[in-house]
């Protein structure tokens, strides 16, 4: 059968009896109908979204302060001069002859955080508990471990470590993305800047979970959102009509990589004007759903629609299964046992909708994770009356007295060289006048010719040397940062003050460590969650037989591939353990390998798999070879002797 003529008519008109019938829009044929279904509510969503953008305004000015702070525009602050005027503090003081100078102790601050952090990296593992505990945990850890360094987890973690400590605020969302370099669909994290975010600001849970609207700002070239959003060729044109008042040429600008299109954001204006501005958003629904089981087929499932027709469709049925088993002869307790069971819960789902600045909805689904919830995890803290700041935040006023401090012992060492001069009238030669006089003064190696009259007096210098008070200020309100914030010179690694004991040093570096513990915990927290929200879209991702084992640290071959069968009836817990990934570490972790190889406990291969050398890999492959060489040079040989015997094996048996 080459074509539709070759069909017969009759075997048509039965199919077009049971096909139903299709709307068909001929190609070329623009309809948005589609994506303006719901216009009204979608507008309504998008006010309340820019209401909960709104809301965190004070948050973004005090977070987008920390970061400027951090980046050292720290005299960038517009205040009154004496004049009434508004500028800042750079230009007050330009105007006035002298060099605004800042002294950045915030960003040593950051950097010793940070540094802090990869000194000992953390890395989440997962217990299962139910069926082949040790496989399975196995396992699910290297499927997870493997999605996350094919995200860079390690440079995600520190960047979004150095933006909670100037906000207060980590977020970051999970979902599947396919991978054109690797051909497969994997785990896609990505961190969400607090600028481009939006979420219910009422919080007050720590743990997220009376977060009940929660999103962020998209901008992206039109053609990514038609091929993300597009799905057949008419949508393609739809979709084109929807952005066609978007400018097609990009416009460049001479503020790249300066971070000012986040810090004026719009919520309804994109950063570059060629770009498409999405809104993506998730909001939690409560609704009535029927559980169904039937005992019969041992399924059971969570029905959604009309609550009431639901439950009459299931009671006629459980009435025809009454009837038609009484007139099979079984008792009542019988048919009371096969009948379907019905329960009315209240049902929490996640609503999620990708709107355009229009309007417009390109997307509108149920929360498509089993978790049923929203695809973000979030660490807000401290949360205390619901409100949030960063650490860095604390120091930003000690900050600028510093800069305060430092500036003035400058000007006070400048002006001692070259202090208040007065200078008779008399003295003043001819041909200037009192600001050539001046000019010539303040030159480094400025020459003044003077002829004075009989009995004037020479031009005299009046200098206060204080600057020694002013170092000791300077001195005293560096050390007050380091109290304030708790990181102390020895956890900086600056030397110690002669005649310091060692032990000393330690304790308060240990001391500095502690005061910084609740910190890390925080973010810890934040990390469990994330991998946790991870591996759940991991579990529905993944195919059975796929690798997961990409470093080769399986200890089970079982555990190398992916296997869903396994997965049945698992419960997991997971738990966050430190890393050996820094050379103390590992250096530990070699002298005590030695120890167990020189004792015999542990034989040559075993060390080599289990040690850190850089050259310890390469030995154990080549050992390896050696080893799967010999063992083919011995069957080799062992065959022409099999073959001899095999007629003599064949007599026996005759």
């Amino acid at each position: 059968m080459n074509t539709f003529k070759d069909i017969p008519i009759d075997r048509v008109k039965r199919r077009i009896k049971k096909s139903p019938k299709n709307n068909i829009i001929k190609f070329g044929e623009i309809n948005t109908s589609a994506y303006e279904e719901g216009i009204e509510q979608n507008l309504s969503d998008l006010t309340l979204w820019y209401q909960y953008w709104m809301s965190l305004s004070d948050f973004r000015k005090r977070y987008n302060r920390c970061a400027d702070y951090n980046r050292g525009r720290q005299l960038d602050k517009v205040i009154q001069n004496a004049d009434g005027e508004w500028k800042t503090q750079k230009e007050i003081i330009r105007e006035e002859g002298k060099t605004p100078v800042v002294i950045n102790v915030i960003r040593d601050l950051v950097r010793t955080i940070l540094g802090q952090y990869r000194l000992s990296p953390v890395r989440t593992e997962v217990k299962a508990r139910g069926g082949d505990d040790k496989i399975v945990s196995e396992m699910l850890t290297l499927a997870l471990h493997s999605a996350l360094d094919i995200n860079n987890i390690t440079e995600l973690d520190a960047q979004q470590l150095e933006t909670f400590m100037l906000s207060g605020l980590a977020m970051s969302i999970k979902n599947e993305r396919y991978y054109t370099e690797y051909k497969q669909k994997d785990l896609f994290v990505g961190n969400i800047n607090p600028n481009m975010a939006f979420f219910n600001s009422d919080i007050q849970d720590p743990r997220g979970y009376d977060i009940t609207t929660i999103g962020h700002i998209i901008d992206c070239r039109e053609e990514d959102a038609i091929a993300t959003y597009a799905k057949t060729p008419n949508d393609i044109l739809a979709l084109k009509e929807i952005f066609s008042n978007i400018p097609k040429q990009h416009i460049a600008t001479n503020k790249g990589l300066s971070g000012q299109f986040l810090r004026h954001n719009d919520f309804y204006t994109p950063s570059d004007p060629s770009y498409v501005r999405l809104y993506f958003g998730c909001t939690k629904k409560k609704e009535l759903r029927v559980w169904k089981k039937d005992p019969l087929t041992a399924k059971r499932e969570c029905i959604k629609g009309d609550v009431i027709k639901i439950t009459n469709e299931i009671s006629k049925e459980n009435d025809e299964r009454i009837k038609y088993f009484k007139a099979n002869g079984l008792t009542d307790e019988e048919i009371s046992a096969t009948l379907i069971l019905t329960d009315i819960v209240p049902y929490e789902y996640f609503d999620y909708k990708v709107l355009t600045r229009t309007g417009h909805c390109l997307a509108h689904y149920e929360s498509p994770f089993e978790h049923k919830s929203h695809p973000y995890t979030i660490l807000a803290r401290p949360l205390i009356n619901g409100e949030v700041w960063g650490i860095v935040e604390d120091v930003l006023n000690l900050q600028d007295v510093i800069n305060q401090n430092f500036m003035m012992f400058k000007w006070i060492v400048e002006a001692s060289a070259k202090g208040l001069l007065l200078v008779p009238e008399d003295a003043i030669p001819k041909g200037m006048d009192i600001n050539d006089f001046a000019e010539q003064w303040s030159k480094v190696g400025g020459v003044i010719k003077v002829k004075l009259k009989q009995g004037a007096a020479l031009p005299q210098e009046v200098n206060a040397r204080t600057n020694q008070n002013v170092k000791d200020l300077l001195d005293f309100s560096i050390q007050i940062v380091d109290k304030v914030s708790g990181i102390h010179g020895a956890l900086k690694g600056e030397p110690a003050k002669s005649g310091t004991p060692s032990s000393l040093y330690m304790q308060q570096a240990q001391n500095a460590s502690a005061t910084l513990l609740n910190f890390f915990r925080n973010f810890e927290s934040y990390v469990l969650d994330r991998d946790n929200k991870a591996l759940k879209v991991i579990m529905q991702t993944y195919d059975t037989g796929r690798f997961v084992d990409a470093f080769g640290n399986a200890l089970y071959p079982e555990s190398k591939q992916w296997n869903k069968d396994l997965l049945k009836d698992v419960d997991y817990r997971m738990k966050l353990v430190t890393t050996f990934d820094n050379q103390i570490y590992r250096y530990a972790i070699d002298e005590q390998l030695t120890k167990l190889f020189e004792a015999g406990a542990i034989d040559v291969k075993m060390w080599l798999k289990k040690s850190s050398q850089p050259f310890a890999q390469e030995i154990l492959n080549e050992i390896e070879a050696r080893e799967q060489q010999a063992i083919q040079g011995q069957q080799q040989s062992q065959t022409p002797q099999q073959l001899l015997q095999q007629p003599t094996q064949n007599l026996i048996n005759v």
